[in-house]
């Protein structure tokens, strides 16, 4: 056997790692010899060629993460209306597939020469799924494998991707968890619950997988559950989701079309089962509204803010920043002195043109470059909550979600911004101190004017 493997990234892994893809072999000794890796992008067909020469211990280590560059492009268009519905992933935004083909290479004859000859000679990793998403790798390059949530803790809390009827702890692709808002408990009782704060006007997404390349993936469906102040059922239903999907972006806050929240309504819960609709495979997600019984102190003089963003695990996370906002616009002014002009005889005969007048402009402006801020700031935090946010601050891919009333009804407004802040220093506190945090958001589009 020529070529053998020593290691590759996990079928369904994420893009903020070493990528290792690791052979050795038979032939390392020939003269000029190099590993070649060939990897094609599935949706697009666009293929790298990469030739390693094998380190000290004769493997060819190739990390494939500098290639892999995922970002949503169109973050919003009408063909993909994101945080107002259930929106499938397109292999090339969220997540990409990559085929790769190793094969061996050396100098024959002066030539460098791929070898045919023989078996094992070359090998091939096909299917392989690399999602937008990112760990502190504190097990290395790549953690070891989680069979349950139990063992988070043994593997430096890492947080596993699947969802399995053996366990109902698994979270969905969001970094809340079980102690991010505490703020409102009642008749949701149980250490598996993460509570959500909103408005019933607010949109977003849940984020799963139901992905075979997944160990064990049992999701199906979500089951939806409406509950009164009385804390009685007033109704429930289920939604299903399409099979060995890699990213599935599910309309869960209540403003989406996937969900019809009761008048009587006061909190609901979202959580995902199996395909017999009973064994329950993830987490209890509330959802609650936070302006009637939860922590809502809008200040009147200032709009709510809306930010969301593309949170650590490859989905998105929101918060409404109900206190002070200011917009400001910085001005770039592009000018320019205007010159007398030599076709003018400067009046000496009486002509009728007349090279100056009280209107005439000397400096002139070409153009204005003006750049928008928003300058947001939340409601008091608790600590991990503000911990929680964390995510937004190193997030790539940010956005504003407007809300406004025309007509009678309610339309959204999604624009991209990016966050100045370089810094954020984590606050934790003994007497349990709550916090705010402020944020300048720069709108990624600039506005012109001439």
């Amino acid at each position: 056997m020529a070529l053998t493997q020593v290691d590759k990234p996990y079928s369904y892994t994420r893009k903020g790692q070493r990528l290792y893809v690791v052979y050795t072999s038979d032939n390392s000794s020939n003269t000029g010899f190099k590993f070649g890796y060939q990897l094609t992008e599935v949706a697009t067909g666009k293929v790298y060629q990469v030739f390693i020469s094998p380190d000290p211990q004769g493997r060819g280590v190739f990390d494939m993460a500098p290639l892999v560059n995922l970002r949503h492009q169109d973050e919003s268009t009408s063909s993909y209306n994101l945080h107002e519905t259930t929106c499938y992933e397109v292999d090339g935004n969220g997540f990409k597939t990559y085929d790769i083909e190793i094969t061996e290479w050396w100098i024959v004859d002066g030539v460098f020469t791929q070898n045919e000859e023989g078996e094992g000679n070359t090998d091939n990793i096909e299917g392989l799924v690399i999602v937008n998403a990112y760990f502190q790798p504190f097990q290395g390059y790549k953690p070891d494998t989680i069979n349950s949530p139990a063992e988070a803790c043994l593997y430096s809390w890492e947080v596993p991707m699947n969802f399995t009827a053996a366990e109902d702890y698994w979270l969905a692709y969001s970094d809340r968890n079980f102690n991010t808002s505490n703020w409102y408990k009642s008749f949701f009782n149980g250490d598996d619950i993460i509570y959500i704060a909103c408005r019933w006007t607010d949109i977003g997404d849940l984020t799963f997988s139901t992905s075979n390349l997944l160990s064990g993936n049992d999701l199906d469906k979500l089951r939806i559950q409406y509950f009164n102040s009385a804390g009685g059922l007033i109704s429930q239903e289920f939604l299903s989701l399409t099979a060995n999907s890699p990213l599935i972006h599910v309309g869960c806050y209540p403003a989406c079309s996937t969900i019809s929240v009761p008048a009587n309504c006061v909190a609901y819960q979202v959580y995902g089962v199996a395909a017999d609709q009973a064994t329950r495979v993830s987490a209890r997600y509330v959802f609650y509204n936070e302006k009637e019984i939860g922590n809502w102190n809008q200040n009147c003089n200032y709009t709510p803010i809306r930010v969301a963003w593309v949170n650590s695990r490859a989905g998105w996370d929101y918060w409404n920043f109900q206190l002070k906002s200011e917009r400001t616009t910085q001005i770039e002014r592009k000018q320019y002195n205007s010159v007398l002009k030599t076709d003018f005889d400067y009046g000496f005969t009486g002509a009728a043109i007349q090279p100056f007048r009280p209107t005439t402009r000397i400096l002139t402006d070409r153009s204005n470059l003006n750049t928008t801020s928003l300058l947001v700031t939340s409601d008091w935090l608790s600590d991990n909550e503000f911990i929680f946010l964390r995510s937004l601050l190193v997030a790539n891919q940010v956005q504003i979600i407007e809300t406004s009333e025309v007509d009678g009804k309610t339309c959204y407004r999604i624009t991209p911004v990016s966050i100045e802040q370089t810094s954020f220093a984590e606050q934790k506190n003994k007497d349990g101190k709550l916090h705010n945090i402020t944020l300048n958001l720069k709108y990624s589009q600039p506005y012109w004017s001439h």
